[in-house]
């Protein structure tokens, strides 16, 4: 859903109110869609998809805030929605272990743990926290090169952190 995102900047950046409105009928429709076609299960629920998704979800959440406010419904379904797939991150990640997809979820569950509330919420900025201090040393050297000497995975790493630490 990363087209949510983007539908949301030009939303967020268009001054005119019909053109707002259009965009977030089409960033709603999107996001429409795919909770009425995504199974509950299979790769569009595993780790790696929702930790790509929560955050677009997210973003894409804060630049409609307007329109959201204004379409109690669609928010309400929206935030459940959201809040079940960081629940079930939370859930489907395992102990230890470096893997490149560890960033992104620790990146996710920091970003759902800031924008619910509660002692659910607390406890995945907290995941999330330990789990992106803990990737930082396992697959990051002193030299700030990744372990895989990727230079994908290294932007890919480090545009996490960034955007983590500036949160």
């Amino acid at each position: 859903l990363e087209e949510f995102v983007a539908l949301g900047v030009a939303c967020y950046a268009t001054p005119a109110a019909e053109a707002k409105r259009r965009w977030y009928e089409r960033g709603a429709e999107l996001v429409g869609e795919w909770m009425a076609n995504a199974p509950r299960n299979g790769l569009g629920w595993g780790a790696a998809a929702l930790a790509r998704r929560i955050p677009n979800l997210i973003y894409g959440y804060v630049l409609f805030a307007s329109e959201m406010r204004d379409d109690a419904e669609r928010r309400r379904v929206f935030i459940e929605s959201v809040y079940q797939q960081a629940t079930t991150l939370a859930t489907a990640l395992g102990a230890g272990g470096v893997d490149r997809d560890r960033i992104p979820a620790g990146r996710a569950l920091f970003l759902a743990g800031r924008f619910f509330d509660g002692i659910e919420a607390r406890g995945w900025l907290e995941t999330g926290t330990n789990l992106l201090w803990s990737q930082l040393r396992d697959q990051v050297h002193e030299d700030g090169g990744h372990h895989r000497r990727n230079t994908s995975a290294q932007g890919e790493a480090l545009a996490s952190y960034l955007e983590v630490l500036s949160i």
